[in-house]
């Protein structure tokens, strides 16, 4: 269960993420002296194909260094990233993309792991069910980030605040912050 929780953390992240980049970094060029050099679409696809790559490089770190340890430090470093992501819209639009590209990356860190690691926990007579419950709470949680981003950024000034974007990101990256606090409370022996 602490893998499916796990993962739900990471999706409701990833798919609050991934639903406003673009708006982001159309805001973000709307700050720029010049706009931006390309169209926010195009630079949300080149941040989207870190994705695949840093996945398999999280889940190799796993095997390395462990998948607790790797798995709990992304969490915390894209947490922490996408807590701070949205306040720097008025940076140099290079900056604002360059630490995008970083927030996306630690995103996906985890990914490959957290799915490697309810596989291996779960018993082989039930890891077609242990996937349908890690793919339907996840994915049930990714419906909800992009709601909850809305609400927020609406709720905080709109989509032409800084402050309401840098607290939309700060509600999808929350969890991922709480990683390290989940991980010591994991690590308490039960009585």
């Amino acid at each position: 269960m602490l893998y499916v929780l796990g993962y739900s953390v990471h999706n409701y992240e990833l798919f609050g993420q991934r639903s406003w980049m673009v708006a982001f970094l159309v805001f973000v060029g709307t700050l720029q002296p010049t706009g931006l050099p390309l169209a926010a679409a195009t630079l949300a696809a080149t941040i989207n194909i870190l994705g695949p790559v840093m996945s398999v490089t999280g889940n190799e770190l796993a095997l390395r260094f462990g998948r607790q340890r790797t798995i709990f430090l992304f969490m915390f470093m894209s947490g922490a990233m996408a807590c701070v992501i949205g306040f720097t819209a008025s940076w140099p639009w290079l900056v604002v993309f360059f630490l995008m590209c970083l927030h996306y990356g630690s995103m996906l860190g985890d990914s490959a792991a957290l799915t490697a690691g309810v596989v291996a926990a779960a018993p082989p007579a039930q890891r077609g069910a242990t996937m349908a419950v890690y793919s339907f709470a996840g994915f049930t949680v990714a419906f909800l980030a992009p709601l909850v981003f809305g609400v927020v950024l609406d709720l905080a000034g709109g989509n032409k605040s800084v402050t309401a974007w840098g607290l939309a990101f700060a509600s999808i990256g929350i969890f991922g912050v709480l990683a390290p606090l989940a991980r010591r409370f994991y690590k308490q022996p039960t009585p």
